[in-house]
């Protein structure tokens, strides 16, 4: 058919120099936003790890089977919640929003 050319290649990509790996990292540290973000979802995923943990603990001998499928649903469920999150967050453009509301959530 009659699609688009496929895009030509730049010699300047070829003389773009790498930034050392290490600044990048300092400069992530400073920055306030990132670190808030990163620690927020450290604590999410420890709390989640513990829930499942300790529902592992608490069963009752009869329910071993329950448990895997209960931790499944939690997975899948929390899985399906980040995609439908990306597709909003990626149409209203309100991070700061979301990060306040899920974050501010568990305080």
């Amino acid at each position: 058919g009659g699609g688009r050319p496929p895009p030509s290649h730049r010699p300047s990509d070829e003389t773009e120099e790498r930034q050392p790996y290490l600044p990048l990292l300092l400069r992530m540290a400073r920055n306030g936003p990132f670190v808030r973000l990163a620690c927020g979802v450290g604590i999410v995923i420890g709390t989640v790890n513990t829930f499942l943990a300790l529902i592992d603990q608490v069963e009752p001998p009869s329910m071993e089977d329950s448990v895997g499928y209960l931790s499944a649903a939690l997975f899948g469920g929390g899985l399906i919640g980040a995609v439908v999150q990306g597709i909003f967050l990626d149409r209203t453009q309100a991070y700061s929003t979301a990060t306040y509301v899920a974050f501010g959530s568990l305080a």
